[in-house]
């Protein structure tokens, strides 16, 4: 008998219960079974989630755990700091439950051609096992075992303790000096395209995507066209910087993003993308215009 699977959170990544959920039509139209709250879920053999913060993902997990029967995988998805994952894992194996942490690397682009980079930690190999095809699904690029702490996939996340791109301070630190390239280039009067192609011949392939979406003006936070909210950016540069202080680990650049992110999310509003936030204080700085109208 096949294990009932059950999805909660339809962010960037995700697209079955929902928090909001009109979210969750387009899935119902294709055959999933809507539940109507997170207790409905609590038989399911398999629950995958992701959500915005440590906060959400405390609520929905507490929320879940109550109807939990035991014997049952719950993988989170979330990019929570390590200490989080490791008190909800506590709380899981008290009541029987394999938690398993299961953050991601990619952009939602990514997730849609299910070509993410998936990484496992926590509950037990077995676990970790039974779910990697279900994961594999959407993380075609690849899926990393990296043992029993639920904490270190969270790590690796947030600090890329590896090497390893698409982590969040080496693309965080991408977008910002591919905004002070340019900015630099363009006060010295440096065609644009010229600034784009000499960006492309030194910098990885992260870089000049966002580079591109900086003079193209398209900083809309919506993730059908590939956007991330300055607001989540925060929340994940706030734990990186969390991770720098627990081990004394000086990052300069992580604290000059923070800066760049709280500034143009303060200036530019909420709807604006983290490339654009931190494209608009560099600017702003250098005293050239920078203009988000919210709907480009």
């Amino acid at each position: 008998m096949a294990a009932t699977v059950a999805w909660i959170g339809l962010g960037g990544m995700g697209t079955v219960h929902n928090r909001t959920l009109s979210k969750t039509k387009t899935l119902a139209d294709v055959g999933a079974a809507v539940a109507e709250s997170i207790r409905d879920l609590g038989e399911a053999q398999l629950v995958f989630t992701i959500s915005a913060n440590d906060a959400s993902a405390e609520q929905i997990f507490g929320a879940w755990l109550e109807a939990a029967t035991g014997d049952q995988i719950y993988v989170e998805c979330s990019t929570i700091l390590p200490e989080t994952a490791r008190a909800l894992a506590a709380r899981a194996a008290a009541k029987g439950v394999a938690y398993i942490s299961g953050p991601v690397f990619g952009r939602p682009d990514a997730a849609a051609a299910g070509q993410l980079t998936g990484l496992l930690a926590g509950g037990t190999k077995a676990a970790r096992d039974r779910i990697r095809p279900l994961v594999a699904s959407y993380a075609g690029a690849a899926v990393l075992d990296l043992g029993d702490d639920p904490g270190a996939a969270n790590a690796l996340k947030l600090s890329g303790k590896y090497e390893f791109v698409l982590f969040w301070g080496v693309v965080n630190a991408q977008i910002e000096l591919g905004a002070e390239f340019i900015t630099l280039g363009q006060k010295h009067g440096v065609p644009t395209k010229d600034l784009l192609h000499v960006h492309s011949l030194i910098c990885s392939k992260i870089a000049p995507a966002y580079a591109n979406r900086m003079v193209s003006g398209d900083f809309s936070a919506e993730v059908r066209r590939g956007g991330f909210t300055a607001e989540l950016a925060l929340k994940d540069m706030g734990h990186v910087r969390q991770l720098t202080r627990d081990v004394e680990c000086p990052l300069p650049v992580a604290d000059i993003v923070y800066g760049h992110l709280l500034t143009g999310k303060a200036v530019e509003g909420p709807g604006i993308d983290w490339n654009g936030a931190i494209f608009a204080a560099v600017q702003r700085a250098a005293g050239l215009p920078f203009e988000f109208d919210g709907s480009k």
